[in-house]
């Protein structure tokens, strides 16, 4: 196994309402609070997007909730769990259901594109504008715009249980993913692991980034 040394970050990101004037942001910045009470379904917001047009997707406990101009829009969806909304690089929006089919937004509307993919938590685009779909289970999904190809770790590299979080693609097309039990990598069609920090309890890999000089943090 290949050993790696990752550098974990405790990021802490907040936002606040903008304005053009950069000093006026710094003396007196300007909270608005958004919950079940003044537009939301619910207090429960797990992810969020924006589109191109500016519309904030924001995915939650029991469906989406729209936020634009001012304006709110609720699409409620009983026990479905929005754990990832991810605009894609032709402009469509998706939404990863945590036990549930995954989601795509159309005509204003969120419907099912594909009733075989499901339990989706992690979502990013890939290059040559394909999207990858990760599962909370063990399959990822490489979608072309057309096909839809599924992947599945071999189980002599499977180190536990084998359960995915999240993926990344680099620069030169190779995909890694988290697990709860390591790093994985996929180049064309091999797979590779990764033995991170092996004193630790648990190799758990919740987030990853490719830098632009191709390092992976």
């Amino acid at each position: 196994m290949k050993k790696f040394f990752i550098i974990l970050l405790a990021l802490t990101v907040s936002i606040i309402s903008c304005n053009k004037d950069d000093e006026d942001v710094k003396a007196d910045p300007k909270w608005t609070i958004y919950d079940g009470t003044n537009g939301l379904i619910n207090s429960t917001a797990i992810s969020v997007a924006c589109d191109l047009n500016g519309k904030v997707f924001i995915g939650q406990a029991d469906g989406v909730t729209t936020y634009d101009n001012g304006v709110f829009q609720q699409y409620p969806m009983d026990e479905s769990s929005f754990y990832d909304l991810h605009l894609d690089k032709q402009g469509n929006m998706w939404g990863g259901v945590h036990w549930e089919d995954l989601m795509k937004f159309e005509n204003d509307t969120w419907i099912v594109p594909n009733d075989e993919i499901s339990n989706i938590i992690d979502i990013k685009d890939g290059e040559n504008n394909t999207i990858w779909f990760c599962s909370d289970g063990h399959i990822l999904v490489e979608y072309d715009g057309t096909n839809w190809m599924q992947h599945q770790i071999p189980d002599s590299l499977v180190r536990s249980d084998g359960r995915l979080i999240c993926t990344y693609e680099d620069h030169n097309a190779k995909l890694w993913v988290g697990s709860w039990d390591g790093l994985y990598s996929l180049d064309g069609d091999t797979w590779e692991v990764y033995d991170l920090v092996p004193d630790y309890y648990t190799e758990r890999v919740q987030c990853l980034l490719v830098a632009d000089n191709g390092d992976l943090y």
